[in-house]
């Protein structure tokens, strides 16, 4: 009885695992494609790059930390206003 129990849910779990696995590696194929290809300028693509094969440190952490500020700022900022709307709705 056991046995049988973890078998059915052993094949109910790859069951639904096994279409979410393939979309997810689908995705990633398909996106790079989506996009216009290997040869389209993608930001990761431009700071591995500046790092690895022109060797510009200094260009690359320049890019780097401004796309690492343009993603915390907006953030931060929503933040802010959420934690004020629940001040003033108490």
């Amino acid at each position: 009885m056991t046995v049988a129990l973890v078998l059915l849910l052993l094949a109910a779990l790859l069951l639904l695992g096994m279409p979410i696995g393939f979309a997810m590696g689908l995705t990633g194929v398909v996106g790079i494609y989506a996009v216009g290809g290997l040869d389209t300028l993608m930001i990761g693509r431009t700071l591995y790059d500046e790092f690895f094969v022109n060797r510009d440190w200094p260009l690359a952490s320049a890019v780097a930390i401004m796309l690492l500020v343009l993603l915390v700022v907006p953030i931060v900022v929503l933040q802010k206003n959420q934690a004020r709307d629940e001040e003033q709705a108490a």
